[in-house]
């Protein structure tokens, strides 16, 4: 992945003006005001280039970031990628190839750690490895992110996909930043007000499986709670 500050025939601004007194060129400044771990690099490139190509416009000067692209994954700057580059691969070769497994374990809840369903949930990733299967392991999420990964393996080419939690069921902390916990309910009735910002029903997560032909599953530590198309 190679970005150029300017396209073929651009000169790189160093400033926008005499008034200017930033210490790095406009390209320079853009990418360090962008970069996070959050956000996919290619995104944060291409949010760059657009900054970039508007600022320089604005003084009458034509400066449009190149990039030379042969990846193949969207990746984060820790080093991991994208859910939805990994869920439009196409399936590995193996036993269970066409199909997806999310594994989802609750890390830590109002003080209590839960080493013992992080543990579980690596040894069960390994396994449906072993036999050929994508799997998205999911430690500690918050229920946004949980709901973006179920949904985006949804939209992926796979003709089953098997979900487990591991971790407790029940009500700890609230907010943006609790990790998501779940429910043993199938019932789309489901509400509890003290526990919309974080709680996850299963049957909500079986909602956002489904496609014809498709076999789903959803499995607690427990049992399975969730089966069907």
């Amino acid at each position: 992945y190679i970005v150029f500050s300017a396209g073929s025939g651009e000169t790189a601004l160093d400033d926008l003006g005499p008034d200017d007194r930033s210490r790095n060129g406009v390209f320079t400044r853009e990418l360090l005001a962008n970069l996070n771990m959050r956000d996919s690099f290619d995104s944060i490139i291409k949010k760059t280039r657009v900054n970039v190509a508007g600022m320089a416009d604005d003084i009458n000067h034509s400066q449009h970031p190149a990039i030379y692209d042969q990846t193949s994954f969207d990746f984060r700057l820790d080093g991991s990628r994208t859910d939805q580059s990994l869920a439009l691969l196409p399936p590995k070769a193996g036993r269970m190839a066409s199909t997806a497994v999310v594994i989802f374990a609750v890390k830590e809840q109002a003080g209590s750690r839960f080493d013992g369903s992080v543990d579980d949930a690596a040894y069960m990733s390994k396994v449906f490895r072993s036999l050929g299967a994508r799997v998205f392991d999911r430690v500690g999420v918050t229920l946004a992110q949980a709901r973006e990964t179920l949904s985006t393996v949804g939209r992926g080419p796979y003709d089953q996909v098997i979900v487990i939690f591991f971790g407790p069921a029940g009500y700890f902390a609230r907010g943006d930043n609790a990790e998501c916990v779940w429910v043993f309910s199938d019932d789309p009735n489901y509400s509890d007000d003290r526990a919309t910002d974080f709680v996850m029903p299963l049957w909500d997560a079986a909602e956002r499986l489904k496609r014809p032909g498709r076999s789903s599953f959803v499995f607690s530590d427990m049992a399975r709670v969730y089966s069907g198309n």
